[in-house]
Order: structure tokens, then C-alpha cells, then sequence
């Protein structure tokens, strides 16, 4: 039961793209990967953990050259998510940054912690059947955009994907041999 009115949702393409990853046996993406969420907090110029935003999402790489910075304690605190290394950093709101995703490799800025802004997801492997890598790529494919926009809400450039969702959001079980290619 979709719960839902707007055409968008029910188009053709749909069901198409879901017959054609069927073929790879498709489970949620909760059951390989936790999805940490952070939410709002005080920034601290003085903070030793970097703030990761959408902006630093780009199609290559996570740009470690944040602008905000957050106090350890508060992290603590607050239980923010810290990312660690082979994290997938979603973008999970906003237009033109919805869907937008990257894998966080430590070491590319050693020593250095980050946290993420309440419009990022960490989707954190706790299996072993879906590389991060991979994940990355299929989320940033025509395919995996199209099914992320599917399950898109809001309007007036303030969208978001429901969190229920991300949870279920189908994600093929290819083998470990084609995935190492």
C-alpha cells in the first residue's frame, strides 16, 4: 500500500526499473546497511570535528575542506554519527542535492573526524554482500536516481525521501565476483 495520490509515484518506469534489478534479487537497503541520521546542533568555530554538508558531496570524492566545525562533547552529547571509513554519505533532501552520494575514505584526511548535517545519511555496511563501492555506484546511476526520485516528497525546492523509504529502497544482491570488477 503505497499511502500515496500523486501520479509521479505510480508512472510505468517504475515498475520497469524494479522488474529489470528483480533479476538480482533485490533486498532492503536496512538489511545490509544501518542508516544514521544526525540532527540539528550548535557549531563551534573552535570544534575539532569538521561538519560534512551537502556541498561537500561531489562526484568524485567528499571535499574534507569543510567550513563548520562541531565540539567533540557535543557529538557525545548528542550521539552524532561520526563517519567512518567506507561510510556512504546520502544526501537525503533538498532539489538538486537529493541523491547525491560518495564513500567517505579515511585515508584521505588521516586523523581528522567528521560528523554529518541533518540533510546527509551515513548508510553504514553491517554486511558483508554489498560492497560500499557498489552501493555508491547503483545510488548514483540513472537507475538508482530514478528510484530514489520515486519516493520523493515535498515541493518549492525543500524535498526529501521519508525515512521509512530509504529503508526499504530495493538494492540488488549482484555477486561478489561482478562486484569486485
Amino acid at each position: 500500500k503505497a499511502n500515496r495520490i500523486d501520479t509521479d509515484y505510480f508512472q510505468p518506469k517504475y515498475e520497469k526499473i524494479l522488474q529489470q534489478i528483480s533479476h538480482h534479487n533485490p533486498d532492503s537497503l536496512e538489511k545490509h546497511f544501518d542508516i544514521l541520521r544526525s540532527k540539528s546542533f550548535a557549531y563551534s568555530d573552535a570544534g575539532e570535528i569538521g561538519v560534512i554538508k551537502t556541498k561537500q558531496l561531489s562526484k568524485q570524492f567528499i571535499n574534507s575542506e569543510v567550513e563548520d566545525r562541531v565540539k567533540e562533547e557535543i557529538v557525545k552529547r548528542e550521539k552524532l554519527p561520526v563517519v567512518a571509513d567506507l561510510d556512504v554519505v546520502f544526501a537525503s533532501m533538498g532539489v538538486g542535492s537529493l541523491g547525491k552520494t560518495n564513500i567517505f575514505y579515511g585515508f584521505e584526511s588521516p586523523g581528522q573526524k567528521y560528523t554529518i548535517d541533518s540533510t546527509l545519511r551515513i548508510f553504514r555496511a553491517k554486511t558483508n554482500q554489498i560492497l560500499p563501492e557498489v552501493l555508491a555506484v547503483y545510488l548514483n546511476s540513472w537507475l538508482g536516481q530514478e528510484l530514489i526520485y520515486k519516493y520523493v516528497v515535498g515541493s518549492s525546492g525543500i524535498i526529501s525521501i521519508y525515512e521509512d523509504y530509504l529503508k526499504q529502497f530495493p538494492v540488488p544482491l549482484i555477486s561478489e565476483s561482478i562486484q569486485q570488477k
